[in-house]
């Protein structure tokens, strides 16, 4: 249980950044024409990202939505998450620097030493904690747009479904199906503890461009016995635009072990 407890915190926290263009491609093959999308739209400088997902678990259902810009180059980026559990709703702020995450948020803001009002996370030290479920949680909360983008990289099949306008954008949806989840970012690791089984993932690239402009993400997995069924909806604008980040000083941060080793904050 602990576990995919781990791996429910780790579902809004799978955001940060994106970084030059080129033209797109004529779409002979779109299984080609995919992937160049997702590789083009990985690398551009920066973006806005947002997100809506929902996480069940036997009677428990999470909501969580997002929205945030990202600077690839500089290896920064900050959102605001809303996380929904049953009738309680909470907020959280992110902020990412490199593979340093800091959290702020009022579920555990009491339980914090006086003066301090974000938890800082060193992602690499996490993966160096030893447990693989640990060690999975780091690369999960260290995904980035980017690494959202590369899971389109792992498909086997693609179809072209429709037209469709996309926050203004013209653009045409393709299906993804047979996935290498050897492709995937942390594939095999996700695919050793977590068994998942991806749905058909839908993508939308605009005709100008060649933009990924939104992607629809479904799967299932089970951790411990205990399942969980995942949506998640990722939809990118404002492509290359200055984003300026403020990152906690050291002053307002508390090591986020410390909250974990106290059994406090986020209760797991």
């Amino acid at each position: 249980m602990r576990k995919l407890a781990l791996l429910l915190l780790a579902a809004p926290l799978v955001l940060a950044a994106c970084g030059s263009s080129s033209s797109a491609p004529v779409a002979v093959d779109p299984v080609a024409y995919v992937k160049h999308a997702a590789q083009q739209t990985a690398a551009l400088p920066s973006e806005h990202m947002t997100m809506r997902g929902t996480i069940g678990m036997g009677p428990t259902n999470v909501t969580v939505t997002s929205s945030g810009d990202f600077d690839a180059e500089a290896k920064k980026g900050q959102m605001n998450i809303g996380v929904g559990v049953s009738d309680v709703v909470f907020s959280m702020k992110e902020v990412t620097d490199g593979t340093t995450i800091y959290v702020q948020s009022p579920l555990f803001a009491s339980q914090l030493p006086s003066g301090k009002s974000w938890a800082k996370i060193d992602v690499e030290a996490l993966a160096r904690s030893g447990a693989e479920h640990t060690k999975l949680l780091s690369s999960l909360m260290s995904r980035s747009p980017a690494q959202t983008l590369k899971q389109l990289l792992a498909a086997g099949s693609v179809k072209s479904i429709d037209a469709e306008i996309i926050d203004g954008v013209e653009t045409t949806e393709y299906q993804i199906t047979d996935l290498d989840m050897s492709k995937m970012p942390h594939g095999a690791q996700f695919q050793a503890l977590a068994h998942p089984r991806y749905g058909p993932i839908d993508v939308w690239i605009g005709n100008s461009n060649g933009y990924v402009r939104r992607v629809s993400l479904p799967f299932t997995y089970t951790v411990d016995d205990q399942s969980a069924t995942v949506s998640m909806d990722f939809r990118f604008s404002k492509f290359g635009e200055t984003v300026n980040v403020k990152v906690p000083s050291a002053s307002e941060t508390v090591d986020f072990s410390t909250l974990m080793n106290d059994g406090m904050g986020l209760g797991i």
